[in-house]
């Protein structure tokens, strides 16, 4: 359910960042989805769909790159999938390890106007 505010924080972002251009529709907002970011993309669409209409952003569309886990192990510095890791142990050492990337991240990294 927190997609629904996620959309509404998009679509405010996008229009506090344009107020002083002459941008007359925005064509594609591009998001970055860490693995462990806990963003549902079909919920995310359903309410951007909702919540964009009669705005700049209605008939944008939301492109979405995932970005993976990425683990390192704090013993032997081996990097790894989280896919691979098992409570996050190392698959090598079985030490302790710890994610590496931006996997919980959220965000626009770019959007697509039509001046």
């Amino acid at each position: 359910m927190h997609e629904l505010a996620l959309a509404e924080n998009i679509i405010k972002t996008i229009k506090d960042k344009i107020k002083s251009c002459n941008v007359k529709k925005i064509r594609k907002i591009n998001l970055i989805v860490g693995e462990l970011s806990c963003v549902s993309e079909e919920s995310l669409t359903l309410y951007w769909d909702i919540m964009s209409k009669d705005t700049i952003c209605e008939f944008s569309v939301l492109n979405f790159k995932k970005v993976p886990a990425i683990m390192k192990c704090n013993s032997c510095c081996q990097t790894f999938s989280m896919s691979k890791a098992k409570d996050f142990r190392c698959p090598l050492c079985n030490g302790d390890a710890s994610i590496e990337n931006q996997a919980k991240d959220f965000y626009i990294e770019s959007i697509e106007i039509e001046p």
